[in-house]
């Protein structure tokens, strides 16, 4: 798993990006996604507004977010994601710091 816009724990994330792009090795089930709080909950979510789309290959999932400045901010891909042949996918946290 991959971010095109950053570079997951990263502790200088700019706070004006405003799309988040996952990337997997695999084709994935466009059907089957979720995501949770991560371990420092509400207060530090990595907020989505909404999901743009799946690429045309289905390896890459755009999401619309809103970071804040200079906060420490989480969110965790579960493990509903699977790839279209039926792998679950191992969760994953995003975990990032962005810059004041």
């Amino acid at each position: 798993i991959g971010i095109r816009e950053f570079k997951n724990n990263s502790d200088k994330v700019n706070a004006d990006i405003e799309t988040m792009t996952i990337e997997f090795s695999k084709a994935m089930n466009t059907d089957m996604k979720n995501v949770s709080l991560g371990p420092l909950g509400e207060d530090n979510l990595l907020r989505i507004i909404d999901v743009k789309d799946w690429s045309d290959d289905n390896k890459r999932l755009t999401y619309q977010i809103s970071l804040q400045s200079n906060l420490r901010q989480q969110l965790l891909l579960t493990d509903v994601f699977r790839s279209e042949d039926g792998y679950l996918l191992e969760p994953y946290l995003i975990d990032i710091k962005t810059k004041k």
